[in-house]
């Protein structure tokens, strides 16, 4: 088992591949939470390292709020399952981008196209949504009142 098996069946929840015969291996699944992940490392601040070996590990440097295991933060999970299913349905919509088509005739029309842009809008959902997650977590900072500013702010004062 590795560092990101136990995401697999949130992830194929997610991308809604629940009934058998799946769509997707676990395999397949596991390979799309690492390429996702990886994908991630720069916007997560490279918390985590990846070896040859796929061995997942925490960077002693950086800011933890959950202790390990599991590895991988709870906060973060939800990114990679995200960019997970990007990954996955980008190769999806590519893959299936060849057979996209639309004919008609006197009597039948036949055309797919919708369905193409149901994919890509599918893909863009996704990214909004982990742009979302990714400000959320990152922009956690608390206001306060810096010493020696009084309200209103840019005022001359009496003389």
């Amino acid at each position: 088992m590795s560092d990101l098996t136990f995401l697999v069946e949130s992830l194929r929840n997610y991308i809604g591949d629940i009934s058998s015969p799946y769509r997707f291996t676990d395999d397949e699944l596991e390979v799309g939470l690492y390429t996702g992940l990886d994908m991630l490392l720069s916007r997560l601040r490279f918390k985590y390292t990846i070896d040859e070996s796929d061995a997942i590990t925490r960077t002693s440097g950086s800011k933890f709020y959950q202790d390990s295991p599991p590895v991988i933060e709870h906060a973060d999970q939800a990114c990679i399952i995200v960019q997970a299913a990007i990954v996955l349905k980008s190769a999806s919509a590519w893959d299936a981008s060849w057979d996209v088509a639309s004919w008609k005739d006197d009597e039948i029309s036949y055309s797919n196209i919708q369905g193409a842009r149901s994919k890509d809008q599918s893909i863009a959902n996704d990214l909004k949504l982990l742009d979302d997650l990714l400000k959320r977590r990152l922009l956690t900072s608390k206001l306060s009142k810096m010493p020696g500013f009084h309200s209103p702010l840019n005022t001359i004062e009496n003389m």
